[in-house]
């Protein structure tokens, strides 16, 4: 240890002078099943240490923060654990209470506060004091590695804290894409039916990532906005008091169609349509607007934007396995701008309900879930919202979500909703970056 300028402290009897931590590291480390007799070259070591650190840090159960993962603790899952633990002890109490003495066990406690925490108001100078240590043990430990596993050579190695950031996606992480309706009908080009200003250049900066990044991205799912050409959401269904048809962006409520001021076109759905609007109206949306025909499925505009559309099958061809395509939207009489689930689901219809497997499928194996698509203040911010809560009603799922904001535009006249979705998913731990940034933080 002495090359590597780690000596005996004589101020801490029988610690390393770099700091008083690594040795419950070093022991983690040197006593994994997996771990060699020796490694083949730096750079193997490298790779064997970052794979240990992400166990560490998300598998390895540590007492010192109630037998948890550092990471869910970073995520605010402790009490959740914890009353898991709790109601599981419970249940083994129940079944066989003469293997106890007496009382259920209870399990560790919740630790008092969380590992390198996302936002500076959870951030205490006790926190600050963890993650520095934590970014020390990480450096330590790695240089511990490659000199025990017998590479003689000093290695060269990047800053501690590219190792054990849990804020940042980090090298050797899984990395998985959702990208919500590219579709031609929101690109700012020629012939689209609801031009969303800067999709197209949105879209083209995506393709570009995916096609530098495909080696680093591990799954792709797209959605895409599909419709009838007549359908609640859109201008054809309605006509106004006057018998005419009703502009796109028209607000309607359910006050405004039971007073008549808009109707559907045809008169038997109105009972059907005022459910629909006063289901939304009690989850705080008071009415609904009416857009303009786009996205009929089978259309030019149903289909991916060419550049995105390229770099996809690209990505396909390079892990010889389908990018997940999945639609939305298809019921006509709710609206359906969450990837997830409707706007107002029926029981009735499948379709409308919360996409439990495709939510699985993202977050199942995914360390980081970058998201894109259109529009950032519509289907996004729904999507987003949607994914987040599906993630706190399921601990054992906890992904890392980015938004990539150069990836995605608001529809024109609703920018506050685009800056409101990113004021909302930062305070919720989503990281928001740009998609060179989010690319540099992958390599």
């Amino acid at each position: 240890m002495g090359e590597q300028d780690i000596t005996k402290s004589h101020n801490r009897a029988h610690a390393s002078n770099d700091n008083r931590h690594p040795p419950g590291q070093f022991k983690a480390l040197k006593y994994q099943a997996d771990f060699p007799e020796c490694f083949d070259g730096v750079e193997v070591a490298r790779v064997f240490c970052q794979m240990f650190f992400l166990w560490l840090n998300t598998v390895h159960p540590q007492s010192g923060i109630g037998s948890m993962a550092p990471r869910s603790v970073h995520n605010g899952l402790a009490n959740q654990l914890r009353s898991l633990r709790q109601a599981r002890l419970n249940e083994a109490f129940l079944a066989a209470s003469n293997r106890f003495k007496g009382a259920a066990q209870n399990p560790s406690g919740c630790p008092a506060q969380t590992t390198n925490p996302t936002s500076p108001q959870r951030c205490t100078a006790n926190s600050r004091r963890m993650v520095a240590k934590s970014h020390r043990h990480v450096f330590g430990a790695q240089r511990f590695a490659i000199k025990w596993g017998t590479v003689s050579v000093p290695p060269s190695l990047p800053a501690p804290c590219t190792l054990l950031k849990f804020n940042q996606p980090s090298t050797g992480m899984r990395n998985k894409l959702l990208i919500i309706d590219p579709q031609n009908d929101f690109c700012d080009i020629e012939g689209a039916a609801l031009p969303v200003a800067g999709a197209h250049d949105d879209l083209r900066r995506l393709a570009g990532f995916i096609g530098s990044n495909q080696t680093r991205i591990d799954g792709i799912a797209v959605t895409l906005d599909s419709h009838a050409s007549v359908a609640v959401e859109r201008t054809t269904f309605w006509l106004g008091s006057d018998g005419q048809p009703v502009a796109p962006f028209t607000f309607i409520t359910a006050a405004d169609v039971i007073a008549g001021i808009y109707r559907p076109r045809d008169t038997g759905l109105t009972d059907q349509v005022l459910s629909m609007l006063m289901q939304l109206a009690v989850t705080g949306k008071i009415g609904m607007v009416v857009w303009p025909v786009h996205c009929v499925t089978g259309t030019w505009g149903h289909n991916i934007q060419s550049d995105v559309a390229r770099s996809l099958a690209a990505w396909e061809m390079t892990h010889q396995r389908p990018v997940t395509k999945v639609l939305k939207g298809e019921y006509p009489l709710t609206e359906h701008f969450g990837v997830f689930e409707a706007d107002a689901p029926l029981a009735s219809v499948p379709s409308t309900q919360f996409n439990t497997a495709l939510a699985k499928s993202l977050a199942d194996g995914a360390d980081v879930i970058a998201v894109a698509g259109q529009a950032s203040s519509h289907c996004v911010a729904a999507s987003h919202d949607q994914f987040m809560r599906f993630l706190a009603r399921t601990p054992a799922l906890a992904p890392r979500v980015v938004l990539l904001r150069d990836c995605m535009s608001p529809v024109p006249g609703f920018e506050k909703l685009a800056e409101e979705l990113f004021d909302r998913a930062r305070s919720a731990g989503t990281g928001v970056m740009t998609v060179n940034e989010f690319a540099q933080s992958i390599q």
